[in-house]
């Protein structure tokens, strides 16, 4: 159930809407310097959404990671491994149009990226480590984290590219939303595990209860700052089945610190 709405919330319109915008800041430059540093601007767009999409699949990786050290080992194992599989294919995604734009971006977008090249350089190891159930829950997700970080990082600088007014309200709104799903994964994550092992430390009780608010806050600006379509398409999804089956769980964890009677699959 929990998988229905994260796939709901990754098909929002801001793709289509974005790129409009860009077709848009092209035609109506008057000058060929202007058409040139707005098709610079399209092409570091074009990167930003190609690497929310890895960013997407490392997070549902992450959880999965989480579901698989909390049963030892037991639960999670195949999808893990195909999950796995379309993470690569996001990432070789990502090393190809990276290839293709390094030599337009400047000096921050490159130190970025290649911040961002180095970790996922370590994922495999990180990947061996949870396969042997090596590395703690902790670890794990730091690793995850850490580097969905980063790739938010790059995400919400887009805008610093553009100077047109439209563009950097819609970047900063996109930025919110990235923000706001990063910390649904986190959620995602930590309930997996919680459901998993069939209690809640006091740790991982807080870190909920955190998360859950800081995404209200997140998804309220993302909102406040969307044009019409994108808050048609957000209320869409709030209005859904599969969102209030994640509301129904969040009250039994809310309620209970163990005993929760909720299957890890049926939450993940």
């Amino acid at each position: 159930m929990k998988l229905s709405i994260h796939k709901k919330l990754s098909i929002i319109v801001f793709i289509p809407v974005l790129m409009i915008l860009i077709q848009s800041i092209i035609a109506i430059s008057e000058k060929y310097e202007e058409y040139s540093i707005d098709k610079n601007t399209a092409n570091i767009v074009n990167l930003s959404i190609d690497i929310s999409q890895l960013l997407h699949e490392l997070q549902k990786e992450r959880g999965l990671s989480a579901g698989y050290i909390g049963s030892k080992g037991i639960n999670f194992k195949t999808q893990l491994k195909k999950q796995r599989l379309l993470t690569d294919t996001k990432i070789q995604n990502f090393q190809n149009i990276n290839q293709l734009t390094n030599s337009q971006q400047n000096t921050l977008y490159q130190n970025i990226l290649s911040n961002i090249t180095n970790d996922i350089e370590q994922l495999s190891k990180r990947r061996q480590s949870i396969d042997q159930l090596s590395i703690s829950l902790k670890q794990a997700i730091s690793f995850y984290t850490e580097l969905n970080k980063k790739i938010i990082h790059f995400i919400s600088n887009t805008s610093n590219f553009s100077n047109d007014g439209q563009l950097i309200q819609f970047s900063t709104s996109f930025s919110n939303f990235v923000n706001g799903k990063e910390l649904a994964g986190i959620e995602r994550a930590v309930l997996n595990y919680t459901f998993s092992i069939n209690e809640f430390t006091p740790i991982l009780k807080r870190k909920f209860i955190e998360l859950v608010q800081s995404q209200k806050i997140y998804f309220s600006e993302f909102s406040k700052q969307s044009n019409n379509q994108l808050q048609n398409s957000w209320q869409q999804i709030l209005n859904q089945s599969s969102t209030q089956d994640v509301n129904q769980y969040r009250t039994i964890a809310f309620a209970s610190d163990n005993n929760f009677q909720i299957k890890p699959n049926d939450w993940f």
